[in-house]
C-alpha cells in the first residue's frame, strides 16, 4: 500500500503545480497523505448493508483502529444505544484486538455491567470510586 500512496503523492502534486500554474498564484502544499485522508480525498463512507448497529459499531471501530491505529475510543452514552449483553459483546470482541472502550454517562444506572469499571467524577471534578 505504501508503493501506491507514493504514487498518488506524486499524482496529487502534480496536479497541484498545475493549478497553481495556470492560476498563476503561489501555493504551499503537504504531501504527506495518510491512509485515512483517502476518506476525505474519495468521499468514501461505510456502506450500510450490516444487519444491526452493532455490527455497524464494530466495524467502524475496526476500521479506524485499522487505519490510523487508534486502539481507545471514548464513547458517550454507550448504554443509552446498546444493552448490557450487547455491551459485553462489544468489549469481548474489540479486547481481541487490545482496543480500549472508555464509556462516559452522565447519570448512573443502576444496572452494572459485568465487564465495567465504574469511576464517578462528581461536579467538583473529585474522583469516587
Amino acid at each position: 500500500m505504501k508503493s501506491d500512496l507514493d504514487s498518488l503523492k506524486e499524482k496529487a502534486s502534480s496536479i497541484v503545480k498545475r493549478i497553481a500554474l495556470d492560476l498563476d498564484i503561489s501555493l504551499t502544499m503537504n504531501d504527506d497523505i495518510k491512509t485515512d485522508d483517502l476518506f476525505k480525498i474519495m468521499d468514501i463512507r461505510f456502506s450500510e448493508n450490516k444487519e444491526t448497529f452493532i455490527e455497524q459499531f464494530l466495524d467502524y471501530i475496526f476500521v479506524i483502529n485499522e487505519l490510523q491505529n487508534k486502539n481507545i475510543f471514548f464513547i458517550l452514552h454507550m448504554k443509552e444505544f446498546f444493552s448490557a449483553e450487547e455491551i459485553e459483546k462489544i468489549v469481548k470482541e474489540v479486547s481481541y484486538k487490545e482496543i480500549i472502550i472508555i464509556n462516559i454517562e452522565t447519570h448512573e444506572f443502576s444496572e452494572q455491567i459485568s465487564c465495567e469499571k465504574k469511576i464517578i467524577i462528581d461536579k467538583d471534578c473529585c474522583l469516587l470510586i
